[in-house]
This record gives structure tokens, sequence and C-alpha cells, in this order.
């Protein structure tokens, strides 16, 4: 396909960290072939050693420091928004305060800016425990914010095991799309690909491998994911 006529896809991410979001979507065939072209618009975060890393290597065509403080209603138009909201307040190793904990500031300014800078889609990501915090009110709160800012939402559970890495991470992810645009969001479900032994991403266990006969020949090969609730894949409209 010409340069000229390259799908264009602009981006913004809050809670930035290392923008992973965008090195995935740079692996994805689309990019790779040359068929979609990405446009790193903006992205947020307030730590300083993810801003270092952020210029160093993404280089947005904006930055802010503050997602609370900035003007959402002036934040560039968007085709894809993608946020981690802070998951202290609903994981099993925190207080679960949820939305009463003073951290969740930062959830409310990411409805802002679905509501007043009106990305085209969005995707949001917490951990899994959020979809039966508080009886199943707080994953019913999401849902609600969403509608309210004038998108469709479905939601889904993923975890990095299903995806061959060797890690138990479970991850609730939302995707929406403005309801003007005409159509509903849909997550696929995961992959079931095995996981490759732990010691195949570690450096030390592969050179411990060579050095000592004695140890396992595949060393980890993972643990069979958690059970996630097939509702997970119904869209709200």
């Amino acid at each position: 396909m010409a340069a000229h006529s390259k799908l264009c896809v602009r981006i913004g991410t809050d809670c930035s960290g290392t923008d992973a979001p965008l090195v995935a979507l740079r692996l994805t065939r689309f990019v790779v072939s040359g068929h979609l072209r990405m446009v790193h618009v903006w992205s947020c975060d307030c730590d300083k050693e993810a801003q270092k890393y952020i210029f160093r290597n993404e280089k947005p065509l904006h930055f802010f420091e503050n997602v609370v403080t900035r003007q959402h209603s002036q934040l560039p138009r968007v085709d894809c928004y993608i946020a981690g909201f802070p998951c202290q307040p609903f994981s099993q190793a925190g207080l679960r305060q949820g939305f009463l904990d003073d951290r969740c500031v930062v959830y409310g300014a990411i409805v802002k800016t679905l509501r007043d800078a009106r990305p085209r889609s969005f995707i949001l990501e917490n951990v899994a425990a959020l979809i039966h915090h508080d009886e199943g009110r707080s994953l019913q709160r999401v849902l609600d914010d969403c509608e309210a800012a004038g998108c469709h939402v479905a939601w889904r559970v993923y975890t990095a095991l299903a995806f061959g890495l060797p890690q138990l991470r479970s991850r609730v992810y939302f995707m929406g799309i403005r309801v003007d645009e005409g159509f509903m969001p849909k997550l696929p479900r995961p992959p079931s690909l095995a996981p490759p032994p732990l010691s195949s991403f570690l450096e030390d266990v592969k050179r411990a491998k060579e050095c000592d006969p004695m140890s396992e020949e595949d060393g980890w090969a993972g643990q069979e994911a958690p059970y996630m609730p097939e509702e997970a894949s119904q869209a709200r409209r």
C-alpha cells in the first residue's frame, strides 16, 4: 500500500509509565506491514523516571505531568485513548478502599477525559479484583461512568499466562467506542497458548542449567490459569 494511503491512528495515553501499549501496537501486523501509521499525540505521568523513559523512547507530540489538573476539554482529539487507573484501591494486596481511596482522583480525571476530550475509542485497565470489589458495585460504577461519557463499553479479564507468558497476572480490560461511531466494542477471547518454561526467560537460569546437568530439563512449565467468568465478554449498550 502506498504511503499516502496508510490509515493513521492518533493515540493518547495517561498513567503512561513505559507506554507499553504503544510498544505492543508497533508489533501488530497492521503496523509491521505498513498498512497502519501511529501518531503518538500525548502521554501523561507524574513519575520522573517514567518521564525520562518517555522522552527518550516515545517522544509524544504533547506531554502532561498531572492528569488531574490539566484542561481535559483542550486535549487534542485522538482515535484511541489508553489508560490504567490506580490499582491499589482494588487490589487484594491493599486496603481495598475502592473509590474512597484518595488515589481514585486519577480515575475521576480519566472519566473527565472520556467526557470532555471525546476520544473515538478507549482501553482502560486495572486489576481483576476490581470486578468483585464491593460486591460488584465498583465494576458497575466503571460501566456506568463510561456510558455516561457517551460510550458503549465491553469488558473482559485476561491473564498473561493465556498469552504464553510464565506469569499469573490477571487484569480486567474495558474497551469503549463512542456511541456516535455506530458500532459496539467486542473484546476477543484470549488464546490458549502453552506457557514456555520460566527458565527460558531468565538468563541466570539458562547459564545455571548449562553448568549443572542435574537441573530440570525444562524448568517450570507454568500453572493453569484461574477460572474467569464468561460474562466478562458482555458488551454494554
